[in-house]
């Protein structure tokens, strides 16, 4: 026979059943009485904007349902402690672009994204097929044969994955799993002479990694110790053809470590970037450089960035690149007449036609190199054929 429930018992449970509805209608009590903190976001988009009605009650009903998704109550701040906790509990990332490495390093599953796969690269677990190196192969001399056409010099430069430089510091059981990778696969196919040279960052980051931390550790980029390495090893490989150039080496530069207490893009992605701390590592010249002016260049699109100095013996410069030449910036535009700074991992004629440079600089990070046979698709039909033609049948 079940023990009749005391009225003590009974009050326990009617006080529990109304501390879990309490509990359960706090996120949308707190936003309604204004008690919440307005509402914020680490994600890579925009929050949901207030319904209307404008178009109709099945439209508001959605627009209703994804406005409370992004704006109840202490949402930032509960999505904020589940990934803290899953960071710093269980060691797990909360982000599928992000994988959690040893001793706090944190690294970018760029296939997350579509953007690459910086981790097969880092293991060498997935080799450019032999249609896509030939492809790849082709892209870069037809780039060549467009500068040449033009009597312009072009130099390819490939910025090593982070994951590439840091391979140790990926978690367990992410080992290397062949010896060639697909950077490796263009510097042999592009060996025969007249062929584009191919300028490889990986020896020179190796050797300035041994020195000092050359990547953020909770950043998919290299900090300016890095890109200071991608700079000389540029300036020296352009010395050869332009010997009036200056190459100056480490030893007019000093470097700085200071720690921040604000983390970098892969944090962010994490939704922890204000969790983390960076050591920041900052580079300043010994000697004092040539300045440069900067302003945006308006004859071609993208308000691309155009740098100018008073060095009239010096080339002028025309960059295809992407985010890691961000950081060499202060360093070109201090060493060239004129540098403009086109953000395309692809080369375009009309810029190139419109800026009539001396020099072109194609710089892409190593992730990118996957998606050089997809910008060879993209080439008109006589130029495919010229570069990469079809068996007759």
């Amino acid at each position: 026979m079940k023990a009749p429930t005391s009225s003590a018992t009974k009050i326990y449970q009617i006080i529990q059943l109304i501390l879990f509805g309490l509990f359960m209608s706090m996120p949308v009590l707190s936003r309604i009485s204004g008690l919440a903190p307005e509402a914020q976001t680490s994600e890579n988009r925009p929050l949901a904007v207030p319904p209307t009605w404008d178009e109709g009650w099945m439209n508001f009903s959605e627009d209703f349902s994804d406005y409370f998704r992004d704006h109840f109550g202490f949402r930032y701040e509960l999505i904020h402690l589940h990934n803290l906790l899953a960071y710093r509990i269980f060691n797990q990332s909360s982000a599928d672009t992000v994988i959690i490495g040893k001793e706090g390093w944190l690294f970018y599953n760029s296939v997350a994204r579509k953007d690459g796969d910086t981790i097969a690269d880092a293991r060498n677990a997935l080799p450019l097929t032999e249609i896509e190196l030939k492809k790849a192969v082709a892209y870069i001399r037809y780039c060549q044969a467009e500068a040449q056409q033009r009597d312009i010099p072009y130099l390819f430069v490939v910025a090593p994955n982070k994951s590439t430089i840091y391979r140790d510091y990926l978690p367990e059981g992410y080992m290397e799993m062949k010896k060639t990778s697909p950077l490796d696969q263009l510097l042999v196919a592009l060996s025969r002479p007249g062929d584009p040279y191919i300028l490889d960052l990986r020896p020179a980051l190796r050797k300035a990694s041994a020195m000092d931390l050359t990547y953020r550790k909770t950043d998919t980029h290299w900090n300016q110790w890095g890109a200071l390495q991608g700079y000389l090893a540029i300036q020296a490989t352009l010395s050869l053809s332009f010997p009036e150039l200056a190459t100056p080496d480490l030893t007019e530069f000093k470097r700085e470590a200071v720690w921040i207490n604000k983390g970098g893009g892969l944090a962010k992605m994490l939704g922890l970037q204000s969790d983390f701390k960076e050591l920041r590592m900052n580079v300043k010249p010994i000697l004092t450089r040539p300045p440069y002016r900067s302003e945006i260049e308006t004859r071609i699109p993208r308000n691309t960035l155009r740098t100018s100095a008073d060095l009239p013996e010096s080339p002028r410069v025309l960059f295809f690149h992407d985010s890691f030449t961000t950081n060499m910036i202060p360093f070109f535009s201090s060493s060239f007449r004129e540098v403009t700074y086109y953000w395309s991992p692809t080369i375009h004629q009309n810029v190139i036609d419109e800026m009539k440079p001396d020099l072109i600089l194609h710089v892409m990070i190593e992730r990118q190199l996957r998606n050089l046979s997809h910008f060879f698709d993209y080439l008109p039909k006589a130029q495919k054929e010229k570069w990469y033609p079809t068996p007759s049948t």
